[in-house]
């Protein structure tokens, strides 16, 4: 047989000639029609939108700590009892060495027990003083707090007072 008289074989994928093709173009490119109930698709819309809603809602709720409340404030050491200014911040000289960034807050309930720690964060030099600012996540339910740094002595303060806060204490 010679190479002339070989029959071409028909590829399976390509169209055949005259036929109808399964899927006819509308001549826009890249464009579909929805003829469905447009209520239908409002409904869908709106629990899409509801479902949302409650997941967002359960994610804050979820994330949170129920009950508890950021005690903030600061913590002041008058210059006379501070050393290193600088890059570093301040912290205390002498007997108020203790007085520094990561120094021990302690919060307590009106019942006197301990319910919260915290630190103090890097202190900055802030007129006459060095001031410390700290957060501590606490319960809330407490008639009062009571707030001591580094056991330098403890202030005792209203509920409305902290969780509104910011408190403030200063060594004396």
């Amino acid at each position: 047989m010679d190479e002339t008289s070989k029959q071409p074989t028909e590829d399976p994928h390509l169209p055949v000639e005259g036929a109808t093709p399964a899927i006819q173009s509308t001549g826009t490119a890249g464009t579909r029609q929805w003829h469905g109930n447009p209520r239908v698709l409002w409904a869908a819309v709106a629990v899409l939108v509801v479902l949302v809603g409650v997941l967002g809602a359960a994610l804050v709720v979820l994330g949170s700590k129920p009950g508890t409340f950021t005690l903030r404030g600061t913590f002041s050491l008058p210059r006379i009892h501070v050393a290193s200014f600088g890059t570093n911040g301040c912290r205390g000289f002498r007997d108020e060495s203790d007085i520094s960034s990561g120094a021990t807050v302690t919060v307590y309930d009106s019942t006197g027990q301990v319910v919260a720690l915290g630190a103090l964060g890097q202190g900055t030099l802030s007129g006459l003083a060095c001031e410390f600012p700290f957060e501590v996540d606490a319960p809330s339910g407490s008639n009062s707090y009571t707030v001591e740094v580094a056991r330098r002595g403890k202030l005792t303060f209203g509920a409305a007072e902290v969780e509104n806060g910011p408190v403030a204490l200063t060594l004396r």
